[in-house]
């Protein structure tokens, strides 16, 4: 067969490959296309920037005519003057600058809080847009959603705008906000094998519509040994940790009972946690009886800990978080919150903020929030 013959029979059977798995999926009852008519908000930081710019025009003029050597690559400037190197981005505004200079003063940009922004390595700041569906796979009800990067944070910045690789999010049904942490097992790369599993059974991610309005996943018979892109597990599963004698352990639940993961650390953690506490043991014996609730620190050590618990006279049992302790259980940097299973042993909240919890003490309630 000639080369340009072979050409088109390829090309002709690679299209109608894509075209069978993006438009007839509906005679595979193992393919399910998937409309993702809702959205997820994420709950991050770095909505401002901060930045220097000149002020005072006439001393910068001095720096700036005493230079002997000069570097322009585009948007970014570097030059020498008096034996001192400066560096500055030039910006819709005028020429900005990560530190102070002669004659330059401190400013701050802000974007607004409604913009869905995602912070990456090294801080790079990006608009995402999250398209998600709200589907049932494997008899487990979830969320399944794209990010997808639309452009840089703000209108200017001090390195140049990358496009982040779309990822692949797993969670809970129905959860609109959240805060996303890249190494979350429930997050993982799109590329050109996206398996991913929820419960006991794998899938793969076919098909992305150009409009990021549909997505295409198969169900695969047999998984086994294929890397995972992202797995979400809703069956809680003993959590591993060490008790402030740094003895292993695991935290277990009490059938027919809810339990809650209370993680904390971090700035005002132990503020947070005696507040928790005091909550606690303040609450009647039916309101206390109708849930566990064990917190886990996510970084101080068990000497530390265990002078807390005997200085506070802290009621909450207290656990060690290990390496493994967040296996399946997508922690996340924002601190205090918790992981909530249900009385049947299902995970209903992979990140329950800390002052829902102290309103399940106060009033039993246990709605969420934002604070």
């Amino acid at each position: 067969m000639k080369p340009a013959r072979l050409t088109i029979v390829l090309l002709s059977a690679l299209i109608g490959l894509f075209t069978a798995c993006a438009s007839d999926f509906n005679s595979n009852d193992l393919v399910q296309k998937i409309q993702l008519d809702k959205n997820i908000q994420n709950f991050t930081f770095g909505y401002k920037q901060l930045y220097y710019q000149v002020e005072d025009s006439v001393g910068w003029a001095k720096v700036w005519d005493a230079q002997d050597t000069i570097v322009r690559e585009g948007k970014y400037v570097k030059f020498r003057s008096n034996r001192i190197w400066y560096e500055m981005t030039e910006s819709p505004t005028g020429y900005r600058a990560r530190q102070p200079y002669p004659g330059w003063e401190r400013r701050i940009d802000s974007i607004d809080w409604e913009t869905n922004i995602m912070v990456l390595e090294g801080r790079r700041r990006v608009k995402v847009e999250i398209p998600a569906a709200d589907v049932v796979l494997g008899g487990d009800s979830v969320r399944i959603a794209i990010i997808h990067t639309t452009g840089p944070a703000f209108d200017w910045n001090f390195s140049d705008y990358k496009p982040h690789p779309d990822q692949l999010l797993l969670t809970i049904a129905g959860n609109d906000t959240m805060p996303i942490v890249l190494d979350m097992e429930s997050i993982g790369p799109v590329n050109r094998q996206t398996v991913f599993r929820v419960g006991k059974q794998e899938y793969v991610l076919r098909y992305i519509s150009e409009d990021y309005s549909y997505v295409v996943i198969e169900r695969l018979q047999d998984g086994r040994g294929l890397a995972l892109t992202a797995e979400l597990d809703l069956t809680y599963k003993q959590a591993p940790v060490k008790d402030l004698e740094g003895n292993l352990t695991s935290i277990k639940r009490t059938p027919g009972k809810e339990l809650v993961l209370y993680f904390w650390g971090g700035f005002y953690g132990e503020e947070r946690l005696l507040l928790l506490d005091s909550l606690y043991q303040a609450a009647p014996p039916e309101r206390r009886e109708a849930f566990d609730l064990v917190a886990i620190s996510r970084f101080s050590q068990g000497d530390v800990i265990k002078d807390l618990v005997e200085r506070e006279d802290i009621a909450i049992p207290i656990y060690l978080g290990t390496e493994k302790t967040c296996l399946r259980l997508n922690c996340t940097g924002y601190l205090p919150y918790a992981v909530r299973v249900n009385a049947r042993g299902r995970i209903t909240s992979f990140h329950t903020w800390g002052s829902v919890v102290e309103g399940m003490l106060e009033e039993g309630d246990g709605e969420e929030e934002v604070r």
